[in-house]
């Protein structure tokens, strides 16, 4: 089934029918071929020794480079001004190829984001530390594929794709709480979530009784922070915590500790489609993860993390350099970089940075963008542009930022002419100066 088909089917239904179609609506995921394939050949390399994962990594690698020389005018000029071969490329020849950055795609955007013949598509997009927007395509392939590399990282915790259910802690909308049968999963949406809420949001999810946690590291930290708070518990004890996307702190686990009293799991991806860490151990507080070698080809180069992504050929993304730095660490990596600062709504709410990166074609006209926010409810958009937006453009853009907020936070915009750096020389997308309790 069209995956933009199915994902608007079950958005738009009234949640008595979602309740009633729940199961053929999760049967449409886990009973498609592509997902159970991608099942099959995760479940069978747990199996495989480091030679025999390398020897399959590699196939797959030729195999992406020479669908994008034939597919790609782009990749076809890379490999051949570097003299590699694709179909006998192997690990060290194919590192002679160029990086990959954001720039170079947005600038040769047309010639890697290639349409698939007979195959649906659908957008992923990104802004990034610097606020660039990226929009990604996938295909429905990548969907499924997606889905498959992490439920069976779940399946380290007895997570069961077929029959095990999830609250997930982060989204959009303007409902506290709903439910996302594609997922087999009820989703709280921290955006709106605040103490004078929590027990209706707790009622909502303790109906649905999942048996997994999953969400954005600072999401699912502002429910357990709000159930320390009031003492209010989940009525179902859950089996594990699965985090994405953001780094976690010591503070963090002992909330979650406290709050669930159950383990924790981290996996690390991109927007981009090009890597998939998962973490196989801890050292002290801090997470350390491995690279799956079916999902990719990971680099490290001079510390940072360079991603060539097997599972999306409708964008593919060859030596594409991610901005997070690793640290090597015993039996894989720790990874820095990743943004958790939250934003705070005028009741509290805790609201991720990552849905800041994409605001749509209202910000297409700004060359980068910042967030600053000295006290709750309020934020400021700095931004660059190579020339003042007019009324027309700063309405577009502050009901892009209204629609982020729900009405939980008074926005408002400056034109600057550099944004703030860290004391590091980075640049990061929110500048956070209220106490978050960290």
């Amino acid at each position: 089934m069209d995956t933009n088909k199915l994902k608007k089917m079950y958005e738009k239904m009234p949640e008595v029918v979602k309740d009633v179609l729940a199961m053929p609506i999760h049967r449409g995921l886990v009973g498609n071929k592509t997902f159970l394939s991608q099942m099959c050949e995760l479940d069978a390399s747990e199996a495989m020794s480091e030679d025999q994962l390398a020897e399959l990594q590699l196939g797959k690698l030729r195999d992406l480079c020479a669908y994008c020389y034939a597919a790609s005018p782009f990749y076809k000029r890379r490999f051949d001004e570097a003299g590699v071969c694709p179909e006998t490329v192997n690990f060290d020849s194919f590192a002679t190829l160029p990086l990959l950055d954001k720039e170079q795609v947005l600038i040769n955007y047309d010639e890697i984001s290639v349409p698939i013949p007979g195959e649906g598509s659908y957008a992923a997009e990104t802004g990034g530390s610097t606020g660039r927007r990226l929009v990604v395509m996938n295909s429905d392939e990548c969907f499924y594929r997606e889905n498959a590399f992490a439920m069976h990282f779940y399946g380290t915790l007895g997570y069961d794709f077929r029959r095990s259910k999830l609250a997930y802690f982060g989204g959009d909308g303007s409902t506290l709480v709903t439910t996302s049968p594609l997922y087999r999963m009820v989703r709280c949406n921290t955006k709106l979530l605040n103490e004078g809420n929590l027990e209706e949001a707790v009622r909502r999810i303790d109906a649905f009784a999942p048996d997994y946690l999953r969400g954005l590291t600072s999401s699912v930290s502002f429910f357990a922070q709000l159930l320390i708070q009031t003492g209010v518990r989940l009525r179902k004890k859950p089996k594990g915590v699965f985090l994405q996307s953001e780094n976690v702190h010591p503070y963090q686990l002992r909330q979650f500790e406290e709050a669930f009293g159950c383990p924790v799991r981290i996996s690390y991806g991109s927007t981009e489609r090009t890597v998939f860490g998962e973490q196989v151990e801890w050292d002290g507080n801090t997470p350390v993860y491995k690279f799956n070698r079916l999902y990719g080809l990971t680099e490290i180069v001079d510390e940072h993390i360079v991603g060539t992504g097997f599972i999306n050929r409708r964008m593919p993304l060859l030596r594409y350099t991610i901005d997070d730095a690793v640290e090597p660490r015993a039996g894989g990596y720790a990874i820095r970089g990743h943004r958790n600062v939250p934003v705070v709504g005028r009741n509290g709410e805790h609201i991720s940075t990552a849905s800041l990166c994409d605001l749509g074609e209202s910000a297409s006209s700004l060359l980068s963008f910042q967030f600053v926010q000295d006290e709750p409810g309020r934020l400021r958009m700095d931004y660059i542009a190579a020339s003042e937006l007019d009324d027309t453009e700063k309405d577009a853009l502050l009901r892009s930022l209204g629609s982020k907020f729900m009405g939980n936070m008074k926005c408002e915009l400056r034109r600057v002419d550099a944004l703030q750096l860290t004391p590091r020389g980075k640049r990061t997308l929110l500048i956070q100066r209220l106490d978050i309790g960290q």
